[in-house]
Formats: C-alpha cells, sequence, structure tokens
C-alpha cells in the first residue's frame, strides 16, 4: 500500500483514470464487482509481490478474468522474484511513475481520462412524499409512521449537504426515465412501503435489471416479508436505521453514493469537507494514512481552504503536500502533529492561520511560498526540530510567538515588507545565532529576543523607532547591538540579564543617554550635522 497508493494518486493527478478495490459497500458483491471493473477497463495494472505469487484468487479469478476480456496487463514487480511470465511489459522492481505512464501510452485504446463529474442521478424513494389513503370511513390513514418520515428527512437532509445530486420520486410517471439514466437507487423501506404497489414496482423493476440499489431498512423486515420477485434482495447489505438514526450509518451511504458518482465531487477518502462559493474547504482528516494525498479539485471543484483544526492531533501524520490551489491553512490546522516531517506548500497559499503547525517538532526545515503574506500567531510556536525556515519577500505580517520556542532554529531572515517585529516572534529560540532584520523595521516590540541564548549581535536598520519590554532579556552571549539615532524608545528591561553587551550608537542619541543611565558599555559613533537635525532620514 505504501509504494502503490501513492503511484495511483500520482496517475489520478495527471489525469488518467483509475479504479481501485476500496473495499465492499453496500450491496456490493465482490466478484461481481471486481470482474465488472475488469471487463470494463482498458488495461489492468498488476502490482505483483510476493504475497501475490502465492494468492489463489489472483491466479484463478483476477488474472484469468483478464484474459478472458482480451485485456492487456502490465506487471509491475514490486518484490524481486515474482515474475509471472505474463506477455506484457515488466519492470524492474523498483517502480517508477515514468514508466507505468509510459507504457500506459503505449496501450492501444485507452486515454487520459476526461473531466470528472456526477455520472448519473440516485433516485430516493422519499415516504414522505406519498400520498395519503383513506379508510372505509373515509379518515386520512397514513401510509407511513411520523418516526419513519422523520428519519426519512434527516437523511434525505445529509445527502443534500454532502453534495449528491438526487431527484425524488414524484408520482408523475417520471421514475422509468429517472431510473435508466441514474447511477443508485436509494430505497427507504419498511412496511408500509411493502403495501404501496408503485413503490414496489420500482423496486421490482431495479432489483430485476440490475440497478445498483442502496436499501435503508427504517423498521425491521424480514426475508418471509418480500414477494417472491425480490428474491435474494435480503442477501444484500442493508443500512438498519430502523434503530434510529446514526452519523455513521449516514456517512457509509453518503460514500456509497460517492463511490457510485452521485456527487459532484470525486471520492475524497478520509475527508469531511465543505463546498463554498470559492471551493472546496477541508474540514476535517480522519483517516490513518501517515501520507494522505490531497488533489487540487475535485470534480472540477478547486480545494482553496484547509480550515481549523483539519488536522490537529493527528500523531500518525507523516508527511503532507499542500496543493498550489490552497490560499488558507486555518487556526490549529496541523498543531500537535509531532510526527509531521515533510511539509510542502502549494504555490497558491496567502495566508497561514494561528498556531496552525504549532508543536509539530518532528519538522526540521519549512519554505513558505512567493506569495504568501501573513503568517500567523504562534503558526509554528514550539517546533522545537526546526532548524531552517526560508521566508519569501511577498511576507508582509508575521504575527507574535510565530516561531517561539524553535529551540533549533539557527538563522531568521525578516522579509523586507515587514515593518513591525511582533511580541515574542523569536521567544526562547535557543540556538539563533543571526538575525537579519529588514530596512523598513519601525519597532521591536516585547520579548521578541527573549532568552535568545546563542545571539551575539543584532544591528537595527536606519529608521527603527522603539525596543519593547524584555525584547533582549537574557540574551547572555549578545555581545554587540547597533542602534540608529532614529530610536527614540528603548524599554527599561529590554537588555535586561545582557552581561556581555556593548551598544554602538550615535553622539547625542537617545540610546546613548540609554546606555549611560543603565551602565551598559558604549561604542560612540560621530554623525553629521544633518543627521542629527533629521535622524532616520537616509541622503
Amino acid at each position: 500500500r505504501e509504494r502503490v497508493l501513492p503511484i495511483l494518486r500520482t496517475l489520478y493527478e495527471s489525469g488518467w483514470k483509475v479504479w481501485y478495490d476500496e473495499g465492499l459497500t453496500i450491496g456490493d458483491q465482490y466478484d461481481e464487482v471486481l470482474e465488472k471493473h475488469v471487463r470494463d477497463c482498458s488495461v489492468v495494472l498488476f502490482f505483483a509481490t510476493l504475497n501475490s505469487r502465492e494468492s489463489a484468487y489472483i491466479r484463478e479469478n483476477e488474472l484469468p478474468w483478464a484474459s478472458k476480456y482480451g485485456k492487456p496487463v502490465i506487471q509491475c514487480l514490486l518484490d524481486a522474484g515474482t515474475d509471472m511470465g505474463l506477455p506484457e511489459s515488466t519492470f524492474a522492481a523498483s517502480v517508477s511513475q515514468a514508466e507505468i505512464e509510459t507504457a500506459l501510452s503505449a496501450t492501444d485504446g485507452i486515454a487520459r481520462g476526461e473531466q470528472r463529474t456526477a455520472k448519473g442521478i440516485s433516485v430516493l424513494v422519499n415516504p414522505a412524499d406519498r400520498y395519503e389513503a383513506y379508510d372505509a370511513k373515509g379518515s386520512a390513514l397514513s401510509l407511513y409512521a411520523a418516526e419513519s418520515e422523520a428519519s426519512a428527512r434527516a437523511i434525505l437532509l445529509e445527502i443534500k449537504n454532502s453534495g449528491c445530486v438526487f431527484y425524488e420520486s414524484d408520482g408523475r410517471g417520471t421514475e422509468e426515465r429517472l431510473l435508466r439514466r441514474c447511477a443508485s437507487l436509494v430505497v427507504f423501506l419498511d412496511r408500509a412501503f411493502l403495501r404501496d404497489q408503485g413503490l414496489m414496482k420500482i423496486l421490482t423493476w431495479a432489483w430485476q435489471s440490475g440497478k445498483d440499489l442502496a436499501v435503508c431498512q427504517l423498521e425491521g423486515i424480514e426475508e418471509e416479508e418480500l414477494p417472491e420477485e425480490l428474491s435474494g434482495l435480503h442477501k444484500m447489505q442493508w443500512l438498519d436505521f430502523s434503530h434510529g438514526i446514526t452519523g455513521d450509518m449516514i456517512k457509509k451511504l453518503v460514500r456509497h453514493l460517492e463511490k457510485r458518482g452521485c456527487r459532484n465531487t470525486s471520492a475524497m477518502p478520509g475527508f469531511e469537507y465543505e463546498k463554498t462559493k470559492k471551493g472546496i474547504v477541508l474540514k476535517r482528516y480522519t483517516g490513518r494514512e501517515p501520507a494522505p494525498w490531497i488533489e487540487s479539485a475535485y470534480g472540477g471543484i478547486p480545494v482553496t481552504e484547509i480550515a481549523d483544526e483539519a488536522f490537529r492531533n493527528c500523531r500518525y501524520l507523516q508527511s503532507i503536500r499542500i496543493p498550489d490551489t490552497v490560499e488558507k491553512i486555518g487556526e490549529h490546522a496541523f498543531e500537535e502533529c509531532t510526527n509531521l516531517s515533510s511539509l510542502v506548500f502549494g504555490s497558491g497559499l496567502t495566508e497561514i492561520g494561528r498556531r496552525s503547525f504549532c508543536g509539530c517538532t518532528s519538522l526540521t526545515s519549512v519554505t513558505l511560498p512567493e506569495g504568501i503574506k501573513k503568517i500567523g500567531e504562534g503558526a509554528f510556536a514550539g517546533c522545537s526540530g526546526l532548524t531552517s525556515i526560508d521566508l519569501p519577500e511577498s511576507v508582509k505580517t508575521i504575527c507574535g510567538y510565530a516561531f517561539s520556542g524553535c529551540s533549533g532554529l539557527k538563522a531568521f531572515h525578516f522579509p523586507n515588507g515587514v515593518k513591525r517585529i511582533e511580541t515574542a516572534v523569536c521567544n526562547e529560540c535557543k540556538a539563533l545565532t543571526t538575525v537579519s532584520l529588514p530596512e523598513d523595521t519601525r519597532s521591536i516590540e516585547g520579548e521578541a529576543f527573549r532568552l535568545c541564548d546563542s545571539l551575539t549581535s543584532v544591528v537595527l536598520p536606519d529608521g527603527a523607532g522603539s525596543i519593547g519590554t524584555e525584547a533582549f532579556l537574557g540574551c547572555e552571549n549578545l555581545v554587540s547591538v547597533h542602534i540608529p539615532a532614529s530610536v527614540r524608545w528603548i524599554d527599561e528591561r529590554a537588555f535586561y540579564g545582557c552581561r556581555n553587551l556593548a551598544v554602538t550608537c550615535p553622539e547625542r542619541s537617545y540610546a546613548l543617554k540609554y546606555c549611560m543611565e543603565h551602565s551598559i558599555p558604549v561604542r560612540k559613533v560621530k554623525v553629521r550635522f544633518l543627521e542629527r537635525l533629521f535622524p532616520g532620514k537616509r541622503r
């Protein structure tokens, strides 16, 4: 799985239409489904391992099916000594993406897939829409109990919210047309349904014609209650809502419809998501893959955002690639993903939210794309394994605590667009030896470089105006700080505990006065007459 799934995902991203066994869903007969896909495909990719060589199922079913329907087989050897003597291409043990794509392109009759959109409509026979019957006295007699109607409505709402495309039976004679064009028929089954001749006719036709069925049982139906025409229906896997509605059952139904092509998006295994006007927002990762694959678009709809807390506390997550279409990563999105070691950002990213990667202790390096403008508060705080960070010049705002506690970070370059060094931005970066401040810096806020034990020298650019509370507190190895004449305010505790510090500053400057009052050694530099009149101004 670790070797094959990334190849399949990349093939899919490249435009090939790929199907692989993702497990049984509602009503599936394993042999029938698998044989159907072999029969309908253009080419079979056979990933051969030592296990597959010993598999009776592969020898007696899958490969014979390929031969029966005349399908070419591309053999990809994952283990040495597994060649099964197939007539088509055979690759070395290290299967490459390029080799597979070349072999696919050379196979007659196969082309890259078209845009993936919904292939059909799921028709839901909805109990709540049925007419009322009358008893002998002319009183209305509901065909369905109130709880059945409520259950059906609740399930329908969840299906609608998931993006499924469907029509409800309207009783106007359109059922046959809809049934023929739909991908799946969803049936809400209770005893009143069995008494309704119109509904039973639809269900019987769908069953006998082999239409895909998803049966939602609203009441406990025994096998002997089904008519002879539906013989065998009870052997299907039914969703049992007779004991109440559960979220797991609804999700299972939605996944079934998704795999049948009843949604306007392609399958998104392991993700809860929401469609917005801009695109798809990934709300929560529910899978357990160490390297989940996020496509840039599903069914032509781009993925534009990773929502707040989407991957929070996913301790098994090891690597992630953010697609180019994603513009924003939300707050706490990857917080405490302690095993995340590989992180690739897409080119469309403009904002990283508050504490997005806080506590990702296995990250060692981060490269942010050109175009990103804002790094949120505490975005990478506590990433103790981080040793390098590459920030593009497009960054305008780095919020407070963004890299606080990154104890392995050795050098930090602030992009020129950043005018304010925010509170505690590099607080307790114990290994930090070099800081490059932008030319447009106007202020250094409180605790910005507090307890950066390895920091030795800092040069404040001309134009800087203030140094905040405890900005350099506890920087015991700080020996040199250049403070320009433009600085007009320095907090009392800005350099507290900097025992070896000597400040370089102009004559008659505020910094000189400050150092004299706080017994800090000074190296004075002469300034020209005009620079004394207009401190911070360049010629």
